[in-house]
């Protein structure tokens, strides 16, 4: 089928007197596109709120360096002055 005849027909009907319709169509089409708004405006905020989870959950786990202590008895935080020590270390922070 082509076509041009049923682009001529829609825009007959949208466009048109309203005795044929075209008043009902025009509110239809004008209801649907304010009724996607929010679905569009829902899913970008979605999305941003999902790629922020997920870059923070991988920045937690791809350090550089990582050290983990596994001794109970002792406060993490005392060896944060012994690691900023080191040579070539621009940035340290603890985590829990």
């Amino acid at each position: 089928m082509k076509t041009g005849p049923a682009f001529f027909i829609a825009l007959r009907y949208l466009l048109g007197r309203a005795h044929e319709g075209g008043r009902y169509l025009r509110g239809a089409a004008a209801g649907i596109a304010l009724s996607l708004i929010p679905i569009v405006v829902t899913l970008i905020v979605a999305d941003g709120m999902i790629r922020g989870i997920t870059d923070r959950f991988l920045e937690l786990g791809t350090g550089h360096i990582q050290i983990f202590n596994f001794q109970g008895s002792r406060e993490p935080e005392s060896a944060l002055p012994y690691i900023e020590g080191l040579p070539g270390i621009r940035g340290i922070w603890s985590e829990r």
